[in-house]
């Protein structure tokens, strides 16, 4: 291909979104918007994105979601519990008559983007330091304490 302009446009697109490489679902879709403009042949090789790869990204575009219902089920207690993970979504669930494994609603809860951000292990650092605790002696000795006399330490 002579103009490879379009393929920088593309993936400045993408890295826009976030993604610092595309996956082969993303770069499936970048393809299929191109193909009115180049043969499909000239753009995989250009990207050497397999044949194959392409063509089955693009029947699992057409294919419906079969777990519509659920992610509008998981949507629907995230928007009563924010703060609720996949082990206090799980019980609800089954309430509601949905039986799913853990693996497969913590994949369903990043799919939908809607982690718990408010429990975070790296929320502070311990510290014991409590302020000045107890009485301060009187310096009866006229010791020069002052910090900025030690400037070596």
């Amino acid at each position: 291909m002579r103009n490879r302009d379009w393929l920088f446009k593309r993936t400045q697109e993408v890295t826009a979104a976030g993604v610092s490489t595309p996956s082969q679902e993303v770069t499936s879709r970048i393809i299929h918007s191109l193909r009115e403009f180049y043969p499909l042949k000239e753009i995989l090789a250009t990207l050497s994105f397999p044949k194959s790869t392409y063509h089955y990204w693009q029947q699992q575009f057409e294919r419906p979601n079969p777990d519509e219902k659920l992610e509008q089920a998981i949507l629907n207690l995230r928007h009563f519990h924010k703060d609720f993970g996949y082990r206090r979504l799980m019980p609800l669930l089954k309430k509601l008559g949905y039986n799913i494994g853990k693996t497969k609603l913590q994949r369903l809860i990043r799919k939908l983007d809607i982690r718990v951000t408010s429990f975070s292990k790296k929320s502070g650092k311990y510290s014991s330091y409590r302020g000045t605790v107890g009485k301060v002696a009187p310096n009866r000795i006229n010791r020069r304490l002052d910090r900025r006399l030690h400037w070596h330490w």
